[in-house]
């Protein structure tokens, strides 16, 4: 079930103390209408009802899909991480595929990756290449975001200290081939799911370290992108 607690917030506009609700979980099945504040970013927005400052408030909370056999915990950086069996009442947590996040940033990502049938690690290790040929001087503080697949094209923003910069990427011609040739790179999705599990660039990073020269060709992607 999707719970909340209640917390009192100081405007850094007009100082004045408000209430905001924070959702400890949300469950998509019981709460869509949840998941759609989620998906516009509003869940984490104090808007101060005397001078509208939108104050953004972060804090641990359980992504539950059901139907998908999701769960993501955002946990943000500094606050103690889930226990390996750590469910809500009546699930079982082995039978669930569990990630971790540490943004809400990172969550919606999430999200909408697996709403739309991709295998986020392969998406962070596609990524995590991507980088190194558009932004190779700045891979270890830039970020990538997967937004959403049209047709043939994939949207992802780069995030970086020049700001945002949108990316068109072609699913057949790019990626596609890209996930074709390192599919030996991702372990079995069996092995990996007694966690809860951090996909991000450091993971993509493990994969290249560990496999590197094994499958794909880094120098064809770079040059042909």
């Amino acid at each position: 079930m999707s719970t909340s607690t209640k917390q009192s917030v100081l405007c850094s506009g007009c100082g004045c103390v408000g209430e905001f609700t924070a959702w400890e979980s949300l469950n998509t099945q019981q709460s869509p209408d949840l998941l759609a504040k989620l998906l516009s970013e509003e869940l984490f927005l104090h808007i101060c009802p005397h001078c509208d400052t939108a104050t953004r408030i972060l804090h641990p909370m359980l992504y539950h899909d059901p139907a998908a056999r999701l769960m993501i915990w955002l946990i943000p950086t500094g606050q103690d991480e889930p226990a390996e069996d750590m469910a809500p009442l009546g699930v079982l947590a082995h039978e669930y595929r569990r990630r971790l996040a540490r943004t809400p940033e990172e969550l919606l990502e999430k999200i909408l990756l697996f709403r739309d049938g991709y295998d986020d690690r392969m998406m962070e290790l596609f990524k995590h290449r991507m980088l190194s040929a558009v932004a190779p001087e700045s891979q270890g503080t830039a970020r990538l975001y997967y937004t959403r697949t049209e047709g043939d094209q994939i949207d992802l923003t780069l995030e970086s200290g020049f700001g945002r910069q949108a990316f068109v990427i072609s699913a057949s011609r790019r990626y596609q081939p890209f996930a074709a040739a390192n599919t030996a790179r991702i372990p079995a999705e069996e092995s990996e799911k007694p966690r809860w599990l951090e996909v991000n660039g450091a993971y993509a990073a493990g994969l290249v370290k560990a496999g590197d020269g094994e499958a794909g060709n880094w120098t064809e992607f770079r040059l042909s992108f």
